[in-house]
Protein backbone atom coordinates (compact mmCIF):
# COMPACT_ATOMS: atom_id res chain seq x y z
CA UNK A 1 0.00 0.00 0.00
CA UNK A 2 1.76 3.00 -1.17
CA UNK A 3 -0.14 6.19 -0.27
CA UNK A 4 1.93 6.96 3.48
CA UNK A 5 4.67 7.68 0.54
CA UNK A 6 2.51 10.29 -1.06
CA UNK A 7 3.16 12.44 2.49
CA UNK A 8 -0.12 11.34 4.38
CA UNK A 9 1.10 11.36 8.05
CA UNK A 10 2.61 14.57 9.40
CA UNK A 11 4.29 15.93 12.74
CA UNK A 12 6.50 13.12 14.54
CA UNK A 13 5.10 10.30 12.50
CA UNK A 14 1.45 10.63 13.88
CA UNK A 15 -1.54 10.61 11.55
CA UNK A 16 -2.98 13.63 9.72
CA UNK A 17 -6.52 14.50 11.83
CA UNK A 18 -8.94 13.88 9.47
CA UNK A 19 -11.39 17.02 8.15
CA UNK A 20 -14.96 16.92 7.42
CA UNK A 21 -15.76 17.58 3.83
CA UNK A 22 -18.69 17.91 2.11
CA UNK A 23 -20.49 15.00 0.97
CA UNK A 24 -19.32 14.14 -2.37
CA UNK A 25 -19.97 11.86 -4.84
CA UNK A 26 -17.24 8.88 -5.20
CA UNK A 27 -14.91 9.48 -8.63
CA UNK A 28 -16.78 9.27 -12.17
CA UNK A 29 -16.82 5.66 -13.81
CA UNK A 30 -17.72 7.45 -17.01
CA UNK A 31 -15.37 6.46 -20.76
CA UNK A 32 -16.36 9.86 -22.61
CA UNK A 33 -16.26 9.34 -26.34
CA UNK A 34 -17.61 12.29 -27.83
CA UNK A 35 -18.63 16.15 -26.12
CA UNK A 36 -21.31 18.11 -28.24
CA UNK A 37 -22.83 21.40 -27.82
CA UNK A 38 -26.52 21.98 -29.06
CA UNK A 39 -26.23 24.54 -31.55
CA UNK A 40 -26.80 28.26 -30.96
CA UNK A 41 -26.49 27.09 -26.64
CA UNK A 42 -23.49 27.02 -25.06
CA UNK A 43 -25.10 25.51 -21.72
CA UNK A 44 -26.68 22.28 -23.43
CA UNK A 45 -23.85 20.12 -23.84
CA UNK A 46 -24.20 15.97 -25.15
CA UNK A 47 -21.78 13.44 -23.77
CA UNK A 48 -21.44 9.80 -25.43
CA UNK A 49 -19.68 7.22 -23.38
CA UNK A 50 -17.94 4.22 -23.94
CA UNK A 51 -20.27 1.96 -21.61
CA UNK A 52 -22.28 4.53 -19.28
CA UNK A 53 -24.79 5.79 -21.61
CA UNK A 54 -25.70 8.59 -22.97
CA UNK A 55 -25.96 11.89 -21.28
CA UNK A 56 -27.14 15.64 -21.41
CA UNK A 57 -26.46 18.57 -19.00
CA UNK A 58 -28.44 21.80 -19.72
CA UNK A 59 -26.25 24.18 -17.29
CA UNK A 60 -22.96 23.74 -18.94
CA UNK A 61 -21.63 20.27 -17.07
CA UNK A 62 -22.56 21.31 -13.58
CA UNK A 63 -24.96 18.05 -13.68
CA UNK A 64 -25.38 15.22 -15.92
CA UNK A 65 -28.43 13.34 -16.18
CA UNK A 66 -28.66 10.19 -18.76
CA UNK A 67 -31.16 10.31 -21.93
CA UNK A 68 -29.93 6.75 -23.32
CA UNK A 69 -32.52 5.78 -26.30
CA UNK A 70 -32.86 1.87 -24.24
CA UNK A 71 -31.70 1.17 -20.65
CA UNK A 72 -29.53 -1.74 -22.67
CA UNK A 73 -27.52 0.31 -24.69
CA UNK A 74 -24.58 1.55 -23.27
CA UNK A 75 -22.04 2.33 -25.52
CA UNK A 76 -22.47 5.38 -27.58
CA UNK A 77 -19.82 6.60 -29.85
CA UNK A 78 -21.33 10.03 -31.64
CA UNK A 79 -23.71 12.58 -31.18
CA UNK A 80 -24.51 15.12 -34.50
CA UNK A 81 -26.90 17.89 -34.89
CA UNK A 82 -29.24 18.32 -38.26
CA UNK A 83 -27.79 21.44 -39.03
CA UNK A 84 -30.61 23.34 -40.01
CA UNK A 85 -32.21 21.68 -36.84
CA UNK A 86 -31.07 21.48 -33.33
CA UNK A 87 -33.73 19.85 -32.01
CA UNK A 88 -32.86 16.79 -34.64
CA UNK A 89 -30.23 14.66 -33.00
CA UNK A 90 -28.83 11.64 -33.89
CA UNK A 91 -26.54 9.28 -31.89
CA UNK A 92 -25.58 5.41 -31.96
CA UNK A 93 -22.84 3.20 -30.46
CA UNK A 94 -21.95 -0.40 -30.36
CA UNK A 95 -23.99 -2.68 -32.06
CA UNK A 96 -26.78 -0.10 -30.67
CA UNK A 97 -28.23 0.83 -34.05
CA UNK A 98 -28.49 4.66 -35.31
CA UNK A 99 -31.22 6.52 -33.24
CA UNK A 100 -33.01 10.05 -33.96
CA UNK A 101 -34.53 12.37 -31.68
CA UNK A 102 -36.57 15.04 -32.60
CA UNK A 103 -37.09 17.13 -29.21
CA UNK A 104 -33.33 17.86 -27.98
CA UNK A 105 -33.30 14.16 -26.55
CA UNK A 106 -36.03 13.70 -24.54
CA UNK A 107 -37.25 10.75 -26.25
CA UNK A 108 -35.49 8.53 -29.24
CA UNK A 109 -36.55 6.33 -32.43
CA UNK A 110 -34.60 3.33 -33.65
CA UNK A 111 -33.93 5.10 -37.65
CA UNK A 112 -31.38 2.61 -39.18
CA UNK A 113 -28.94 -0.37 -38.84
CA UNK A 114 -30.61 -2.58 -35.79
CA UNK A 115 -28.07 -4.28 -33.77
CA UNK A 116 -25.70 -2.80 -35.77
CA UNK A 117 -22.84 -0.28 -34.55
CA UNK A 118 -22.31 2.94 -35.17
CA UNK A 119 -19.18 4.69 -35.61
CA UNK A 120 -19.23 7.66 -37.24
CA UNK A 121 -22.06 9.79 -38.98
CA UNK A 122 -21.91 13.36 -40.51
CA UNK A 123 -24.71 15.72 -42.47
CA UNK A 124 -24.48 17.96 -45.19
CA UNK A 125 -25.01 21.28 -43.97
CA UNK A 126 -26.54 22.21 -47.38
CA UNK A 127 -28.93 19.65 -47.68
CA UNK A 128 -29.34 17.66 -44.13
CA UNK A 129 -31.34 14.64 -45.97
CA UNK A 130 -28.22 13.55 -47.13
CA UNK A 131 -26.22 11.85 -44.11
CA UNK A 132 -23.48 9.68 -44.09
CA UNK A 133 -22.99 6.74 -41.77
CA UNK A 134 -19.94 4.67 -40.68
CA UNK A 135 -20.46 1.16 -39.72
CA UNK A 136 -17.63 -1.49 -39.44
CA UNK A 137 -18.47 -2.96 -42.80
CA UNK A 138 -18.30 0.93 -44.79
CA UNK A 139 -19.90 3.93 -45.67
CA UNK A 140 -23.62 3.90 -46.24
CA UNK A 141 -25.65 6.66 -47.61
CA UNK A 142 -29.15 7.87 -47.26
CA UNK A 143 -30.94 11.24 -49.14
CA UNK A 144 -33.77 10.98 -47.38
CA UNK A 145 -33.09 11.96 -43.90
CA UNK A 146 -32.64 8.50 -42.63
CA UNK A 147 -35.70 6.75 -43.90
CA UNK A 148 -36.01 4.81 -46.81
CA UNK A 149 -33.09 2.56 -48.27
CA UNK A 150 -29.42 3.05 -47.76
CA UNK A 151 -26.60 2.87 -50.21
CA UNK A 152 -23.53 0.75 -49.18
CA UNK A 153 -20.79 3.64 -51.13
CA UNK A 154 -17.88 2.35 -49.65
CA UNK A 155 -17.51 -1.69 -48.96
CA UNK A 156 -14.42 -1.96 -46.71
CA UNK A 157 -13.94 -5.57 -46.36
CA UNK A 158 -14.41 -5.95 -49.99
CA UNK A 159 -11.57 -3.08 -50.64
CA UNK A 160 -9.43 -4.97 -48.33
CA UNK A 161 -9.95 -8.50 -49.93
CA UNK A 162 -9.42 -6.40 -53.24
CA UNK A 163 -6.12 -4.28 -52.06
CA UNK A 164 -4.56 -7.18 -50.17
CA UNK A 165 -4.06 -5.36 -47.65
CA UNK A 166 -1.98 -6.83 -45.10
CA UNK A 167 -3.48 -7.92 -41.51
CA UNK A 168 -1.52 -8.13 -38.26
CA UNK A 169 -4.03 -11.28 -36.96
CA UNK A 170 -6.20 -13.44 -39.50
CA UNK A 171 -8.21 -13.88 -36.79
CA UNK A 172 -9.36 -10.21 -36.14
CA UNK A 173 -12.27 -9.39 -38.50
CA UNK A 174 -11.32 -7.14 -41.15
CA UNK A 175 -13.43 -4.19 -40.33
CA UNK A 176 -13.58 -0.46 -39.30
CA UNK A 177 -13.49 0.50 -35.20
CA UNK A 178 -14.35 2.77 -32.62
CA UNK A 179 -10.80 5.24 -33.98
CA UNK A 180 -11.93 5.19 -37.76
CA UNK A 181 -13.97 8.69 -37.98
CA UNK A 182 -16.04 9.61 -41.36
CA UNK A 183 -15.54 13.83 -42.19
CA UNK A 184 -16.52 15.86 -44.28
CA UNK A 185 -15.27 19.73 -45.79
CA UNK A 186 -17.76 21.48 -44.44
CA UNK A 187 -16.98 23.84 -47.33
CA UNK A 188 -17.07 21.36 -50.29
CA UNK A 189 -19.76 18.79 -48.54
CA UNK A 190 -19.46 16.54 -51.58
CA UNK A 191 -15.60 16.10 -50.22
CA UNK A 192 -15.72 13.31 -47.64
CA UNK A 193 -12.91 11.95 -45.62
CA UNK A 194 -12.46 8.39 -44.09
CA UNK A 195 -9.83 7.20 -41.52
CA UNK A 196 -8.01 4.15 -42.47
CA UNK A 197 -6.14 0.87 -41.02
CA UNK A 198 -3.36 -1.48 -41.93
CA UNK A 199 -4.20 -0.57 -45.49
CA UNK A 200 -2.47 2.63 -44.58
CA UNK A 201 -3.17 6.55 -44.98
CA UNK A 202 -6.70 7.44 -45.55
CA UNK A 203 -9.65 7.42 -47.98
CA UNK A 204 -11.19 9.93 -49.76
CA UNK A 205 -14.30 11.00 -51.91
CA UNK A 206 -14.79 13.91 -54.10
CA UNK A 207 -18.04 12.78 -55.51
CA UNK A 208 -20.51 12.93 -52.58
CA UNK A 209 -19.56 8.81 -51.52
CA UNK A 210 -20.03 7.62 -55.61
CA UNK A 211 -16.28 6.40 -55.94
CA UNK A 212 -13.07 6.44 -53.21
CA UNK A 213 -9.33 6.62 -53.01
CA UNK A 214 -6.84 5.30 -50.90
CA UNK A 215 -4.63 8.33 -50.04
CA UNK A 216 -1.36 8.69 -48.44
CA UNK A 217 0.39 10.97 -45.53
CA UNK A 218 3.68 9.95 -47.36
CA UNK A 219 6.25 7.52 -48.27
CA UNK A 220 6.04 5.58 -45.22
CA UNK A 221 2.96 3.96 -43.23
CA UNK A 222 1.14 6.51 -41.78
CA UNK A 223 -2.91 5.53 -40.35
CA UNK A 224 -4.49 8.22 -40.05
CA UNK A 225 -7.41 8.21 -37.70
CA UNK A 226 -9.35 11.46 -38.43
CA UNK A 227 -8.80 14.16 -41.40
CA UNK A 228 -9.65 17.42 -39.68
CA UNK A 229 -10.72 20.21 -42.58
CA UNK A 230 -9.70 23.71 -40.84
CA UNK A 231 -12.51 25.93 -39.71
CA UNK A 232 -11.39 28.94 -41.75
CA UNK A 233 -8.40 28.46 -44.46
CA UNK A 234 -9.58 26.29 -47.50
CA UNK A 235 -7.64 23.42 -48.15
CA UNK A 236 -5.96 23.23 -44.72
CA UNK A 237 -6.49 19.93 -43.62
CA UNK A 238 -4.75 18.20 -40.25
CA UNK A 239 -4.34 14.52 -39.96
CA UNK A 240 -4.44 12.75 -36.35
CA UNK A 241 -2.46 9.82 -36.90
CA UNK A 242 -2.20 6.74 -34.99
CA UNK A 243 0.85 6.58 -33.31
CA UNK A 244 2.79 8.97 -36.03
CA UNK A 245 1.54 12.59 -34.44
CA UNK A 246 -0.25 15.21 -36.27
CA UNK A 247 0.27 15.82 -39.81
CA UNK A 248 -0.90 18.94 -41.47
CA UNK A 249 -1.57 19.75 -45.47
CA UNK A 250 -1.64 23.14 -46.99
CA UNK A 251 -2.85 21.77 -50.27
CA UNK A 252 -6.00 19.52 -49.65
CA UNK A 253 -4.46 16.91 -49.28
CA UNK A 254 -1.79 16.63 -52.10
CA UNK A 255 0.85 16.63 -49.29
CA UNK A 256 1.72 16.70 -46.01
CA UNK A 257 3.91 17.74 -43.35
CA UNK A 258 4.52 16.33 -39.06
CA UNK A 259 2.59 19.39 -37.50
CA UNK A 260 3.82 17.60 -33.36
CA UNK A 261 6.53 19.99 -32.73
CA UNK A 262 6.39 20.28 -28.68
CA UNK A 263 3.96 17.33 -28.27
CA UNK A 264 5.76 14.42 -26.12
CA UNK A 265 5.51 10.95 -27.11
CA UNK A 266 4.11 7.91 -25.00
CA UNK A 267 5.51 6.49 -22.05
CA UNK A 268 5.75 2.76 -22.51
CA UNK A 269 7.82 -0.28 -22.04
CA UNK A 270 8.93 -0.68 -24.63
CA UNK A 271 9.37 3.05 -25.27
CA UNK A 272 9.05 3.52 -28.77
CA UNK A 273 8.23 7.14 -29.44
CA UNK A 274 4.81 7.15 -30.45
CA UNK A 275 2.27 9.59 -30.13
CA UNK A 276 -1.47 8.70 -30.79
CA UNK A 277 -3.74 11.82 -31.74
CA UNK A 278 -7.08 12.01 -30.74
CA UNK A 279 -10.02 14.15 -30.14
CA UNK A 280 -8.85 17.61 -31.28
CA UNK A 281 -11.18 21.03 -31.22
CA UNK A 282 -10.78 24.12 -32.21
CA UNK A 283 -11.87 27.40 -30.44
CA UNK A 284 -14.55 28.60 -32.42
CA UNK A 285 -13.19 32.16 -31.85
CA UNK A 286 -9.97 31.85 -32.56
CA UNK A 287 -9.16 29.01 -34.72
CA UNK A 288 -5.62 28.90 -34.95
CA UNK A 289 -5.93 27.74 -31.06
CA UNK A 290 -6.71 24.07 -30.94
CA UNK A 291 -6.59 21.30 -28.23
CA UNK A 292 -5.57 17.67 -28.38
CA UNK A 293 -5.39 14.40 -27.06
CA UNK A 294 -2.73 11.86 -26.82
CA UNK A 295 -1.76 8.83 -25.06
CA UNK A 296 0.84 10.55 -23.08
CA UNK A 297 -1.44 13.89 -22.15
CA UNK A 298 -3.01 16.76 -23.57
CA UNK A 299 -2.10 19.62 -25.76
CA UNK A 300 -2.90 23.06 -27.13
CA UNK A 301 -2.30 24.97 -30.08
CA UNK A 302 -2.00 28.60 -30.39
CA UNK A 303 -0.17 28.87 -33.78
CA UNK A 304 -2.59 26.51 -35.75
CA UNK A 305 -0.64 23.45 -35.11
CA UNK A 306 3.26 25.12 -35.90
CA UNK A 307 4.19 24.24 -32.07
CA UNK A 308 2.28 22.72 -28.95
CA UNK A 309 2.23 22.97 -25.13
CA UNK A 310 1.01 20.49 -22.15
CA UNK A 311 -2.40 21.76 -21.04
CA UNK A 312 -2.40 22.53 -17.11
CA UNK A 313 -1.42 19.44 -15.24
CA UNK A 314 -4.92 19.81 -13.04
CA UNK A 315 -6.32 17.61 -16.26
CA UNK A 316 -4.61 14.61 -14.49
CA UNK A 317 -6.08 12.23 -17.10
CA UNK A 318 -3.93 11.57 -20.00
CA UNK A 319 -5.49 11.02 -23.41
CA UNK A 320 -8.35 13.31 -23.69
CA UNK A 321 -11.07 11.39 -26.08
CA UNK A 322 -12.64 14.43 -27.58
CA UNK A 323 -12.38 18.28 -26.83
CA UNK A 324 -15.19 20.64 -26.67
CA UNK A 325 -14.78 24.60 -26.69
CA UNK A 326 -17.76 26.89 -25.80
CA UNK A 327 -17.82 30.23 -25.03
CA UNK A 328 -15.35 31.22 -22.54
CA UNK A 329 -15.19 26.74 -21.52
CA UNK A 330 -13.11 24.43 -22.66
CA UNK A 331 -14.55 20.51 -21.52
CA UNK A 332 -12.32 17.61 -22.19
CA UNK A 333 -13.90 14.10 -22.21
CA UNK A 334 -11.39 11.45 -20.52
CA UNK A 335 -11.38 7.87 -19.64
CA UNK A 336 -12.61 9.11 -16.04
CA UNK A 337 -15.19 11.73 -16.95
CA UNK A 338 -15.37 14.99 -18.05
CA UNK A 339 -12.88 18.09 -16.92
CA UNK A 340 -14.04 21.92 -17.55
CA UNK A 341 -11.52 24.78 -17.58
CA UNK A 342 -12.27 28.65 -17.67
CA UNK A 343 -9.00 29.62 -18.13
CA UNK A 344 -8.05 28.61 -21.87
CA UNK A 345 -6.44 24.67 -20.59
CA UNK A 346 -4.76 26.55 -17.58
CA UNK A 347 -6.40 24.78 -14.74
CA UNK A 348 -8.96 22.33 -14.87
CA UNK A 349 -11.35 20.66 -12.54
CA UNK A 350 -14.22 17.66 -12.93
CA UNK A 351 -17.23 18.08 -13.82
CA UNK A 352 -19.07 14.87 -12.98
CA UNK A 353 -22.44 15.46 -11.10
CA UNK A 354 -24.70 12.82 -12.02
CA UNK A 355 -22.17 10.28 -14.55
CA UNK A 356 -21.39 6.94 -12.99
CA UNK A 357 -19.60 6.77 -10.03
CA UNK A 358 -16.92 3.95 -8.68
CA UNK A 359 -16.84 1.90 -5.76
CA UNK A 360 -14.56 3.11 -3.16
CA UNK A 361 -12.35 0.18 -1.14
CA UNK A 362 -11.17 2.92 1.15
CA UNK A 363 -10.12 6.14 2.32
CA UNK A 364 -7.35 8.16 4.17
CA UNK A 365 -6.66 11.63 4.85
CA UNK A 366 -3.30 13.44 4.84
CA UNK A 367 -1.20 16.50 3.81
CA UNK A 368 0.90 16.98 1.00
CA UNK A 369 3.37 20.26 1.32
CA UNK A 370 0.99 21.42 3.69
CA UNK A 371 -2.00 21.13 1.85
CA UNK A 372 -5.12 18.90 2.92
CA UNK A 373 -6.45 16.03 0.98
CA UNK A 374 -8.42 12.74 1.19
CA UNK A 375 -7.18 9.83 -0.70
CA UNK A 376 -9.69 7.51 -2.56
CA UNK A 377 -8.43 3.43 -3.41
CA UNK A 378 -10.98 2.20 -5.89
CA UNK A 379 -11.93 -0.97 -8.19
CA UNK A 380 -10.78 -0.50 -11.37
CA UNK A 381 -8.35 1.92 -13.38
CA UNK A 382 -7.02 4.05 -12.67
CA UNK A 383 -7.11 3.01 -8.92
CA UNK A 384 -5.98 6.68 -6.84
CA UNK A 385 -7.90 9.99 -6.14
CA UNK A 386 -7.92 12.53 -4.15
CA UNK A 387 -10.10 15.44 -3.43
CA UNK A 388 -8.70 19.11 -1.43
CA UNK A 389 -10.11 19.26 1.50
CA UNK A 390 -9.27 22.66 1.94
CA UNK A 391 -11.80 24.15 -0.40
CA UNK A 392 -14.28 22.50 -2.17
CA UNK A 393 -12.76 20.06 -4.46
CA UNK A 394 -13.94 16.97 -6.51
CA UNK A 395 -12.51 14.11 -7.34
CA UNK A 396 -8.97 13.92 -9.15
Amino acid sequence: FLLPSLGLFSGCGQPTVPIAAPALPPPASAYIMKLAARPGDDTTIFAATNGSGLYRSTNAGDQWHNISPHADLRHYNIVVFDPQNSARIYTGGRESGLWQSSDHGDSWALLAFPEISILSLVIDPTNPDRLYVLTPNGVHRNLAGGSGPWTHVFNYPQFVADNDVPWPNPEWPKEYGRFQHLTFDPREPDTLFLGGRWENGYHRSDDGGDSWRNETLGPIFRRADRIVPDPVTPGLLYAETHHQGMFKSYNNGRSWVSSSHGIAPQKRTPHYGAVLISGSAFDPDTPQTIYAGSDHSNWKSTDAGASWTEVGPTLTCEFARSFLVTGNIVYAGTNVGIYRSFDAGMNWTSANQGLPTREIITTTTGSVDNRQFEFAITKGRPAVYRRSLDQASDWV
